[in-house]
């Protein structure tokens, strides 16, 4: 695509961000893109090609895209193009995920890159990635890898067309986030994003983000809104409605005919969207970039420099910065001498954190029962919906 080129030259520029947008039309879903192979994808590490045939008792291989070092496999066309690379010497798989990313390591003339793709996904998915890599590098806060290159990639039988980002490498130290010393750099971190100000031009006040993007597989809607109750009641009615709808990587995760959770919600976006929960902060709330989608899995150190966090595959938006630590109590990791002590130091509870990290659990909760379909998240959600509805 024309536009990945452009893509590339914005944010191999540090500190470079569109400007807002605030002309944009409404509508009741923002128009997202999920390839009808991504349920091929979810729920199983790709197989090679024999494996495949033989588990679905096909006569011929699975054909996909798959990266080569020739000249003109789009992978190395953009190293060679954009990124100052003579020639490519190894493409070396990394990690594959459940939702179909693929991480592989490019060695160069001019050294290692970082690629991510996904063959199924468009470049959209990619380039809303890139948008809050470059928001996030500009803060100066946490580092994170620079994004170099968006572009398309072919379809394969059945697969495609898909896409693939070019990232800065980063050579991490295995475990690195799960280390004293980085817990307390991440912290430190974390709580200077939070109270940031150099993107106080861009959402001048509001809640949202410049793009529209995705939670894991869980499309964002990041229009802006001029309060954070709102904004974040119709995230909540999102993820509520969610639970009840076809997704193209799998069937509805509860049935339309057990409403509790759909009645439940309906209570709790109503108080929400009234302002309940953040009565004693509701003039103290401003926009902070949030990384949107921080665990431990999303953050890591740097070999050679230990005490340097970076953090990785963002979901960024501005919200309620409390809204940020729900995924770190989720999937734990984080301790509490090191970090949870570190970050509250800098910004402390405010009045009514405790409510309100129900709240954001919540939303946590609904989107892995979103993701997975998990009867026990379920519980969990009909339990938070109840405690949080009592409190009320």
């Amino acid at each position: 695509m024309n536009k990945t080129g452009a893509m590339a030259k914005r944010t191999a520029k540090a500190g470079s961000f569109p400007p807002a947008d605030s002309s944009l039309p409404p509508a009741e879903e923002p128009a997202f893109e999920l390839g009808p192979g991504v349920a091929a994808l979810a729920g199983s590490l790709p197989l090679d090609d024999a494996e495949a045939a033989a588990a679905v008792g096909a006569a011929d291989p699975v054909l996909r895209y798959m990266p080569s070092l020739a000249p003109d496999d789009p992978i190395v066309a953009s190293l060679t193009s954009v990124c100052g690379a003579t020639t490519v010497t190894a493409m070396t798989l990394l990690d594959s995920r459940w939702n179909g990313n693929e991480a592989f390591r490019a060695d160069t003339d001019v050294g290692r890159f970082f690629i991510k793709l996904n063959r199924v996904e468009s470049t959209t998915v990619f380039m809303s990635e890139a948008v809050g890599l470059v928001a996030l590098e500009k803060t100066a806060t946490l580092p994170v890898p620079r994004p170099l290159h968006v572009g398309a990639l072919p379809r394969v039988g059945n697969y495609g067309p898909g896409a693939f980002m070019v990232l800065t490498f980063l050579d991490l130290v295995p475990f690195g986030a799960n280390r004293p010393d980085v817990q307390r750099a991440l912290a430190t971190g974390l709580a200077a994003l939070h109270t940031d100000t150099s993107h106080e031009e861009l959402h001048q006040g509001r809640f949202g983000f410049t793009t529209n993007n995705f939670h894991s597989l869980t499309p964002q809607d990041n229009r802006w809104v001029a309060d954070w109750p709102s904004f974040f009641a119709r995230r909540l009615a999102s993820q509520v409605g969610g639970v009840y709808k076809e997704k193209s990587y799998g069937r509805a995760p509860v049935p339309v005919s057990d409403g509790t959770l759909l009645e439940r919600g309906r209570q709790l976006v109503a108080l929400v969207r009234d302002g309940r929960w953040f009565e004693d902060v509701a003039d103290a709330i401003r926009p902070s970039l949030l990384h949107g989608a921080l665990w431990i899995g999303n953050a890591g150190a740097v070999s050679g420099d230990g005490t340097r966090p970076v953090v990785f595959d963002p979901a960024c938006y501005f919200g309620h910065s409390e809204a940020e630590l729900a995924l770190c109590r989720l999937y734990g990791g984080f301790d509490e001498t090191n970090f949870w002590a570190v970050y509250h130091a800098a910004v402390p509870r405010a009045p009514g954190f405790d409510a309100r990290a129900k709240l954001y659990d919540l939303h946590e909760r609904l989107n892995q029962l979103n993701l997975f379909g998990d009867p026990a998240v379920k519980a969990e959600c009909e339990e938070l919906m109840a405690q949080l509805l009592a409190d009320a």
